[in-house]
């Protein structure tokens, strides 16, 4: 049978159409509370503490704070992030290492800023290239 020949008005109400609720909301949620993809950034920052701006989405050189050797914080990203995830670009030494953290707290580094994040080499605090994804 093909959509011509069926009578509609014989058609009942799909049991679960009863119970969908508004069409605009997810788990009784608005389309608003859910990211949207332009909520999802990335940087890159050279040695130099500059971005990059050809292999950076959403966030530029005037979000990004480069206080001291190491330590760079990032504000006045919106949406507020959620998250981020770090990672060291491959031209930096062995031993190093990376932090990031959203909304650091009080006593760490960039206290107050959205994101902070901390590169390290072997001896300490030192500028190395990296990259973020900030949700």
């Amino acid at each position: 049978m093909t959509g011509p020949k069926i009578d509609l008005s014989s058609l009942g109400t799909v049991p679960s159409a009863v119970n969908a609720g508004n069409a605009n909301t997810v788990d009784c949620q608005p389309a608003s509370a859910f990211a949207s993809s332009s909520a999802i950034r990335s940087v890159t920052i050279d040695v130099n503490g500059q971005v990059v701006a050809n292999q950076s989405d959403g966030v530029t050189q005037a979000n990004v704070s480069h206080i001291e050797p190491g330590t760079y914080c990032l504000d006045g990203l919106n949406p507020a992030p959620r998250t981020v995830a770090s990672a060291l670009n491959f031209d930096t030494e062995f031993g190093a290492e990376i932090l990031a953290q959203v909304s650091p707290a009080s006593g760490f580094f960039c206290y107050g800023s959205q994101i902070g994040v901390f590169t390290l080499g072997p001896e300490g605090a030192k500028d190395l290239p990296f990259s973020l994804i900030i949700h």
